[in-house]
């Protein structure tokens, strides 16, 4: 465990550096990514002019889901962005690098994608939502919001285990770019009330492509939709479905580096 604290670590400054030495490019995706946000807040707030609610959805439940929407973004796009480009690696034969190591191959490759950037990009989104939340006196439960931090956090790791999956898929096809895309395209769903979908497409949204408890769930029970007890629930469906992914994808990764050759062999 040290040893990969103390990668992690290494990865952040290298990462921090990189970012820092660009600072007009970081100043101007800051800027983008926060004037982004107050589209997506103004699009809402035309939208809840003509209604009070919207499938159980209020103004101020969805500026919270907003919130943990940023906040799922900046997780995977630091930490797991390696994981929707592993497809590369495998059809260009560069994982022999990472097989000769002592570490998990898999960790290693999605490692090399580590970049703290798009935290910092999104950490000015986050206080900013923060602040708005607070100011138009949006019904926050903090016990609960602190609580639902978690499930984001696990809710990350979920779907960097769909979108790794669908990566292997390169050792039997050569290429999975075309799956990845299609993976790609589902992430912007975090930003929206998945609740409001058709009962099949929720079913999907949670068990298939499991983005339902990245920020829909957090929203409400940090908003008092739900109680408790049916978050303890979700809970536990999260942790089944994160388990059978893992069994899944560690599967498929398995077969299917028996079938992997390269240069090096």
């Amino acid at each position: 465990m040290r040893r990969y604290l103390r990668l992690v670590w290494r990865l952040t400054v290298m990462s921090l550096k990189a970012g820092i030495e660009y600072r007009g490019t970081l100043m101007i995706m800051t800027v983008w990514q926060f004037c982004f946000l107050a589209l997506t807040v103004l699009f809402w707030k035309v939208i809840f002019l003509r209604t009070s609610q919207f499938a159980g959805w209020t103004f101020h439940s969805v500026l919270v889901l907003q919130f943990f929407s940023q906040l799922f973004s900046a997780i995977f796009n630091t930490f797991f962005l390696g994981s929707h480009v592993l497809w590369r690696v495998i059809n260009q034969g560069k994982l022999d690098s990472f097989l000769v190591r002592p570490v998990d191959p898999r960790l290693l490759a999605i490692g090399t994608r580590f970049n703290i950037v798009p935290a910092i990009e999104r950490l000015v989104n986050g206080a900013a939502l923060l602040g708005l939340i607070v100011w138009v006196g949006a019904p926050v439960d903090w016990l609960n919001f602190v609580l639902a931090l978690g499930m984001v956090t696990i809710a990350v790791l979920l779907f960097s285990m769909v979108q790794v999956t669908g990566n292997y898929l390169t050792f039997w096809w050569g290429s999975s770019d075309a799956v990845d895309e299609f993976l790609d395209s589902l992430f912007p769903f975090v930003r929206y009330p998945l609740t409001t979908m058709p009962p099949g497409l929720q079913m999907v949204m949670t068990f298939v492509v499991p983005l339902v408890f990245a920020a829909t769930m957090p929203a409400l029970f940090t908003t008092g939709a739900i109680s408790r007890p049916a978050f303890l629930a979700a809970s536990v469906l999260m942790v089944a479905v994160g388990c059978a992914w893992w069994f899944l994808q560690d599967a498929v990764w398995k077969r299917g580096l028996a079938r992997y050759e390269s240069a090096g062999g």
